[in-house]
């Protein structure tokens, strides 16, 4: 039996105002008991937290009491040592509940917990409900556990041995407005349930042994399943409190890329100026009324705010930063980043601004004016506390759309940090979010939402990627997803042209930002084979670019020209390649001849297996899958067929 440990009043006010502690696994734990059983005789009346109370005489809440009525300290049948709850009818059928109420964490009303138990029902049987206080759904049904099965309502979902313990885990996961049930290690029930608004949550477990005969309880636990708060996170923003430039690169890594400009990518950083020379003679873009309410033109405009400040950083050359200031200036005056209900200051316009703005403050931080500081502060803060409360996109985690979202809190955070306090909160928002996008990424690399998107999402975690290590010490870089993503994206290109497999949504807009990303992805790649092979395919799709089409920072920084590389033909890479989650099957005929061939199918489910939508009872982000399961792709000497 896990040990059970004396829960203090302290420990108890700590959980009823929200204070995070910490279990061994670094996560809020409360053991309900106030003491281990160990510490009893047998047969005497435990100490609870919080009450047992027998229902039967009706007492209201108000009333309930500190000991636990009709509940002794007893063996486990099988093992004399163990000692154990015990609640046993002794002249009528009675039930006995024992209850907890949680606060819910204000920020996004999404403080997952998890209660866990082992239970001997015998003949008898337990229910286990959720009451909410606040917001929509109420309380839900009962989940019984009883000799011979276990249920939900009406539905049979798994056969329980009664004289043998039950491991139950019931996971309250509110961020996804999800509720799971395990018996032993198998999902036994998973509904869509909770309400972001809720306010706090009551959960009641009420046991109602046979006559003459008794349930046994043990190990009973809450535990607080959201991320938990760092200890060295403090230490290490106070570390680069005050330091600029921090966001993305530090001194050294601007010092570095000045040099590739000058060494390895000369002839190409000539059309990094061109293409620089002509932003400052266009000037700032004034405020224009698109039909689109999402009002995407803006996302080139925040691109070419944090362009510019890179090019000024690498140049020193004034005019681009004076431009990049009035892009800055006229990007304020704009009535809003995005327009309407849906995309008003909380989509991708809003998410571009801000992370082209956060980076023109962070990175010319020292060669701006008191005004001009004050005025990217402020609107800084202002949007990025917008685009933090979320959107339609919050809870979509395998998306792009809260990808890009997200990444641009964590940015517009680490830029001001230090300046407003509050800005911390966007972290932490991007780190929960992030959480749950790595929880549901696919392990074999597959993206559902196609080659395109793949690209543009990609990009924007990988920022996220770089901030969360620098700041939060978040590895997520070993993530199979992240080891395996640059193997789909090589099956999914064709080989001789910058298009795709027609998966999901889909364009042939596929640009040098499609190699940068691969090499921002091999930066980090941990098969030394592997990483050989990407770069042979970074190469190669690098050699097909014009050199005007090279310009990317990311290609500035990651890319390296020497690096090792392996022909996948030489490296043995099969030819028959299928993606197991996403049920994705290519075949070619080879990886180097240029009239190859290939035909590609997909015909799995639609977010992969993880994530099917009917057995997790949430939708983590289909919205970008079309309805071409079961199609097959086939191309052929240069074209698709």
């Amino acid at each position: 039996m896990k040990k059970l440990y004396v829960f203090s009043i302290t420990i108890l006010l700590m959980l009823f105002v929200g204070i995070v502690g910490f279990c061994a696994d670094e996560n809020f734990c409360v053991q309900f008991w106030g003491d281990s059983f160990e510490s009893y005789d047998f047969g005497q009346t435990p100490y609870a937290y919080p009450d047992f109370y027998n229902s039967s005489a009706q007492k209201r809440p108000h009333d309930w009491t500190d000991v636990s009525e009709g509940i002794t300290v007893g063996a486990d049948t099988f093992d004399a040592s163990n000692k154990v709850a015990c609640i046993k009818a002794a002249s009528s059928v009675q039930s006995y509940t024992l209850s907890k109420y949680t606060d819910v964490d204000p920020l996004g009303g999404d403080r997952d917990f998890e209660i866990s138990f082992k239970v001997k029902p015998g003949n008898g049987n337990i229910g286990v409900s959720l009451t909410q206080y606040g917001g929509y759904g109420g309380t839900s049904a009962i989940f019984e556990i009883k000799s011979g099965n276990a249920w939900y309502g009406n539905n049979f979902i798994s056969d329980v041995d009664g004289s043998e313990w039950i491991s139950v885990r019931i996971n309250i996961i509110l961020s996804q407005l999800k509720r799971e049930i395990y018996i032993g290690d198998k999902l036994a029930y998973a509904c869509v349930g909770g309400s972001e608004e809720a306010m706090g949550y009551i959960v009641r477990f009420v046991s109602t042994p046979a006559l003459h005969e008794e349930i046994m309880w043990d190990d009973f636990a809450f535990s607080e399943i959201s991320e938990s708060h760092e200890l060295p996170v403090a230490q290490t923003l106070s570390q680069y409190a005050g330091v600029h430039p921090r966001v993305f690169y530090s001194a050294q890594d601007f010092e570095l890329m000045r040099s590739k400009a000058a060494g390895a990518f000369k002839d190409d950083f000539e059309y990094y100026i061109k293409k620089a020379d002509e932003l400052c003679r266009r000037g700032a873009l004034e405020y224009w009324y698109d039909e689109e309410l999402e009002e995407l033109w803006m996302r080139n405009e925040g691109d070419n705010i944090r362009f510019l400040s890179l090019m000024y950083k690498l140049t020193g050359n004034p005019l681009y930063k004076s431009t990049a200031t009035s892009m800055v200036d006229v990007a304020i005056g704009y009535p809003s980043w995005g327009r309407g209900k849906t995309f008003e200051n909380k989509d991708l316009a809003c998410s571009h601004m801000l992370i082209g703005i956060s980076c023109y403050y962070d990175w010319l931080y020292h060669d701006l004016t008191a005004d001009e500081k004050t005025a990217a502060l402020n609107i800084i803060t202002e949007r990025a506390s917008l685009l933090n409360a979320g959107g339609w996109w919050s809870k979509s985690y395998l998306m792009n759309h809260l990808w890009i979202n997200a990444s641009a809190c964590m940015t517009s955070a680490m830029s001001i940090y230090d300046e407003v306090p509050d800005a911390l909160n966007w972290a932490r928002s991007a780190n929960k979010r992030y959480n749950y996008v790595f929880h549901y990424l696919t392990d074999d690399g597959a993206n559902h939402e196609g080659l395109m998107y793949w690209q543009y999402g990609q990009r924007f975690m990988n920022y996220y990627l770089e901030l969360a290590s620098k700041f939060y010490g978040k590895n997520y870089y070993e993530h199979s997803y992240l080891q395996n993503t640059a193997r789909y994206a090589h099956c999914m290109m064709n080989p001789d042209s910058f298009t795709s497999v027609r998966f999901s949504d889909y364009n042939d807009e596929f640009d040098v930002t499609y190699i940068g990303t691969l090499s921002c992805l091999n930066s980090f790649c941990t098969d030394d084979e592997q990483k050989k092979i990407n770069q042979w395919f970074i190469n190669k799709y690098y050699n097909m670019l014009t050199p005007e089409t090279r310009v990317d920072e990311i290609l500035l920084r990651y890319y390296s020209k020497d690096e090792a590389v392996i022909s996948p033909q030489d490296a043995g890479y099969s030819t028959e390649t299928y993606f197991s989650e996403l049920g994705l099957m290519f075949s070619r005929s080879s990886w180097a001849d240029e009239d190859q061939s290939y035909i590609a199918f997909r015909c799995g489910p639609v977010l992969g297996e993880k994530c099917r939508v009917g057995i997790s009872g949430y939708d983590p982000g289909s919205d970008h899958v079309h309805n071409d399961i079961n199609s097959p792709q086939i191309y052929s000497r240069g074209e698709n067929i």
